[in-house]
């Protein structure tokens, strides 16, 4: 379960790499930091090369595939680090070329730092199921563009508890969580239709410990 609700940290670049600040808070157990990044325009060959947190290298948890075709491809990966260094940093994420991008950063503390993720799961409809747990935290990624030139905004359902959502550059991207189960649906609707591609995870807890956003 999740204990009390922060709000998570956005950025997003037109054409090319991410800056953006985020604030890790000081006295956390067992803490670790998640970036989600969407990137979005005409390329398959588009990925995220690294992300990084105050200089130290996250690792790529999940690479969602492209979908939407040539045309108007959407891509969603998730990057962590665990035990983050308190206090104001940048995050920075790197493409392997200029494109439409996103990037939200979100910390938990509580979790199984060794071992953080349970299962995971990509979806491409808005909609995805992944196994979990009870005690876990069932955390996602999810974005849409859209094909017809028009700015989405993406909105979360099904018992999911939204912590952040923004919209621009033709893209709407979001990020929530749901309680652990043994089987746990996410799911989101678009103001406007599109190509979707999105990543949930299951956040395990350290111990018997609450997973708390910092």
């Amino acid at each position: 379960m999740i204990g009390s609700v922060g709000i998570p940290t956005a950025g997003l670049s037109s054409a090319g790499n991410i800056t953006f600040g985020f604030a890790t808070p000081t006295g956390l157990s067992n803490a670790v930091l998640t970036v989600g990044v969407t990137l979005f325009d005409g390329d398959a060959a588009a990925y995220v090369v690294g992300v990084t947190y105050g200089g130290v290298a996250m690792a790529l948890k999940r690479r969602s595939g492209y979908t939407g075709g040539a045309s108007w491809p959407q891509r969603t990966e998730v990057w962590y680090l665990p035990f983050p260094v308190a206090g104001a940093a940048n995050v920075v994420v790197t493409l392997s070329v200029n494109k439409y991008a996103q990037a939200i950063a979100s910390c938990f503390s509580g979790v199984a730092t060794g071992s953080p993720f349970t299962l995971d799961a990509e979806y491409f409809n808005g909609s995805v199921t992944v196994a979990s747990t009870i005690g876990n935290l069932v955390i996602d990624f999810q974005a849409c563009n859209d094909y017809n030139n028009t700015q989405p905004t993406v909105s979360v359902s099904g018992g999911n508890t939204l912590l952040i959502n923004q919209s621009a550059n033709f893209i709407g991207f979001g990020h929530s969580y749901k309680a652990g189960a043994a089987s746990v649906t996410t799911s989101w609707s678009a103001s406007t239709g599109g190509t979707w591609a999105g990543i949930a995870l299951s956040l395990r807890p350290s111990g018997g410990t609450q997973i708390i956003m910092c």
